[in-house]
């Protein structure tokens, strides 16, 4: 890229294909040498984690107030010590800084300040496979002040393809040569093992079926009809668990299903019988693939994709529980 050449036309196994704002990132980490900028990446990867162990302890303590500090220790921990964060940091992959800034856009959201909030919904862009049910939502809310600041921060972020390629040519090049050849590697095809969601699970068990992304953008447009019957601190975690259901993702981008942990570990403050299903699930959640792919049975390889279905069923009948029985708390005080 600093060579004024098409970034995304690599013969080498190491495929790249983020798109044209990833290049903020990219750009300043290539001036340095190779040791100092994956120390760099490794700090935006610790202040990503900070972030989001601020951001979910907030949300925890206030919707359980009498055990918030602890619930928060125990959520940090394995924010902290889980083995998705592990692989992120180690590997030196984002998905880390995209759920960081996803989940800063959602707390802002909620006071209001629409300029930060479209600035880190914009910069979230970097992986629009994780992201885009969050811009469907906020389309959905017909928020043009945070859509027009993401947009406007997306292309601010492709600061030094926009100089040597333009606007057109940057896109073209990043969809014709950068998800043209992503899409065709062993590693991110339907089926394997590293893939997740319902579409690659059927494909590895011989099933032929398309992408399902259509069904998370329509479950989405569910999602957001029903949503005066949900707490609203539970549509991102929902969000996250359609888009790692049945959108697309890799099986580190699992840490991205922290939000939908923090909401069900804030409901164990009135519904003791969860403290039996969340344990149990994080332990399927986090059991070492290797330990599966020993049998190889390939559908067998996808059993998270079970898991996160049942943690998002498991939230959204707690989101209605709780929704309605607030809503007849608020009818008997009028």
């Amino acid at each position: 890229m600093l060579k004024n050449t098409n970034p995304y036309n690599n013969d080498s196994d190491n495929i790249y294909a983020y798109p044209p704002n990833f290049s903020f990132f990219l750009v300043p980490l290539a001036l340095l040498n190779f040791g100092v900028s994956k120390y760099c990446l490794a700090l935006l990867n610790i202040v990503s984690i900070l972030s989001i162990v601020w951001i979910s302890c907030l949300t925890v303590v206030k919707r359980s107030p009498e055990n918030g500090r602890l619930k928060c220790l125990l959520l940090a921990s394995f924010i902290i010590g889980n083995p998705f964060t592990a692989h992120n940091v180690w590997m030196g992959q984002t998905s880390l800084i995209l759920l960081a800034s996803m989940m800063g856009a959602w707390h802002f959201s909620h006071q209001n300040r629409w300029l930060l909030t479209g600035i880190l919904l914009g910069i979230s862009s970097f992986k629009p496979q994780l992201s885009l049910l969050l811009f469907v939502w906020f389309f959905l809310e017909r928020n043009w002040k945070i859509l027009v600041t993401s947009l406007v921060t997306f292309f601010l972020m492709s600061y030094y393809p926009l100089i040597t390629q333009g606007p057109i040519e940057m896109m073209r090049l990043w969809i014709n040569d950068g998800l043209g050849s992503y899409l065709t590697v062993d590693v991110n095809v339907l089926g394997s093992q590293h893939v997740v969601g319902v579409s690659s699970m059927l494909n590895s068990a011989g099933i032929d079926v398309p992408s399902l992304k259509v069904v998370g953008v329509l479950l989405t447009v569910l999602l957001w009809v029903f949503r005066k019957q949900f707490r609203p601190y539970d549509i991102l975690g929902i969000l996250f668990g359609i888009s790692l259901t049945f959108v697309s993702g890799h099986d580190y981008d699992y840490i991205c299903l922290i939000p939908l942990i923090a909401s069900l570990l804030s409901y164990t403050e009135d519904r003791p019988n969860l403290w039996l299903w969340l344990p149990s699930l994080i332990f399927l959640l986090i059991v070492p693939q290797r330990f599966i792919r020993i049998l190889s049975i390939p559908v067998l390889n996808h059993w998270r994709t079970l898991v996160v279905f049942a943690l998002g069923i498991l939230v959204i009948l707690s989101s209605l529980y709780h929704s309605k029985l607030e809503e007849s708390e608020q009818n008997l005080v009028l």
